[in-house]
């Protein structure tokens, strides 16, 4: 493999493993998470499928609320209109 390209990977290696990619963003030091999902790809973070403080939907709505105001924040960040 290419050193410098190892050495890229190695250097960004905690950004990469949260789910950020260096077409999708960031700054140009350092990364700029929103939100991390990663913890909500797992069955664990749920329990049961009620929508009860803890269950499956309610877990999730909090989780797709998230993503949207952050979505919501970079349009907005970037001279958007809302």
């Amino acid at each position: 493999s290419d050193p410098q390209e190892r050495k890229w990977y190695d250097q960004h290696r905690e950004a990469i493993l949260r789910g950020w990619s260096a077409s999708g963003g960031g700054e140009s030091q350092g990364v700029s998470i929103l939100f991390d999902v990663v913890p909500y790809q797992y069955a664990g973070c749920y329990n049961g499928y009620g929508n009860d403080n803890g269950g499956f939907f309610a877990v999730y709505a909090r989780v797709f609320e998230n993503v949207r105001q952050g979505e919501e924040q970079g349009w907005s960040s970037e001279g958007n209109i809302e």
